[in-house]
């Protein structure tokens, strides 16, 4: 009985003093998977730390980007940096009103200045139509008078000699304008000169007197620079446009050109 006492002594003894190979290798394998396991968990999280910094940096880069874009994009487009197409399409959008305005204008100046143009032409010029009429080719008697320019002469015989007078309108100036050196026949007015034939007791003579020239009377000249004269008395002296035709005593007819 105690030998197989004995026997059943050191197996138990063995099996609770010395583990089995199987639960070795189980508490070997154990603490290794736990470290892998560990390890692994460890290592996971750096992986994922590092992806994360990179997409943020990749999006706060893309974004940089996309407001440094955004702001060139504003920069070209705005003040200075606008394209001159824009400015170009701006100034050609011009309103026609100014260009209507001014078009009215030049019109109504071109109205207004033919209707002005078109008065004067039509209105009646007084004073060059009063000068146009008045005579320059007048011949009286020694005792009637001629007008001149408002101005009236006349030959006044009430003196020792006869002299030749003119007397201004509306109670203007009057007097005396040349003295005779004969007896006056005729007073004649050829453009703007007083013309007076006179005898001079056996001859005859011409005076003429140029008016508005402050001049003296002077004999009328013939062709060959002598003055004009004849013998005898002046029995007719007529006006005939440029001529006047002197008839005598002696019934000779001398013709004097006051041209």
């Amino acid at each position: 009985m105690m030998a197989t006492d004995d026997r059943k002594t050191p197996r138990h003894a063995a099996k609770h003093a010395a583990p089995s190979a199987s639960s070795t290798r189980r508490a070997t394998a154990t603490p290794t998977a736990r470290q892998q396991t560990r390890a692994t968990s460890s290592a996971t999280p750096e992986r994922v730390r590092i992806s994360d910094r990179s997409n943020v940096e990749r999006q706060l880069s893309a974004s940089s980007a996309s407001n440094a874009s955004r702001m060139a994009g504003q920069r070209r487009l705005t003040g200075s940096n606008r394209p001159s197409y824009v400015r170009q399409d701006t100034s050609t959008r011009r309103s026609p009103a100014p260009l209507i305005a001014i078009a009215l204008a030049a019109l109504v100046v071109i109205v207004i200045s033919f209707f002005a143009v078109r008065a004067c032409l039509s209105s009646p010029a007084e004073q060059p139509e009063e000068e146009a009429t008045e005579p320059q080719q007048v011949q009286t008697t020694a005792d009637d008078v001629v007008t001149y320019q408002g101005v009236t002469f006349s030959i006044d015989e009430s003196t020792t000699p006869a002299q030749v007078v003119f007397s201004e309108p509306d109670g203007g100036a009057s007097g005396q304008l040349f003295v005779l050196e004969g007896t006056p026949v005729a007073l004649i007015l050829y453009d703007g000169v007083i013309i007076v034939p006179e005898n001079r007791g056996g001859s005859w003579d011409i005076m003429a007197y140029v008016l508005g020239g402050d001049s003296l009377p002077t004999q009328v000249i013939g062709p060959d620079g002598n003055p004009v004269t004849g013998t005898g008395e002046i029995v007719e002296a007529t006006l005939d446009g440029s001529v006047i035709h002197v008839t005598d005593s002696t019934g000779a007819t001398t013709d004097v050109s006051l041209v």
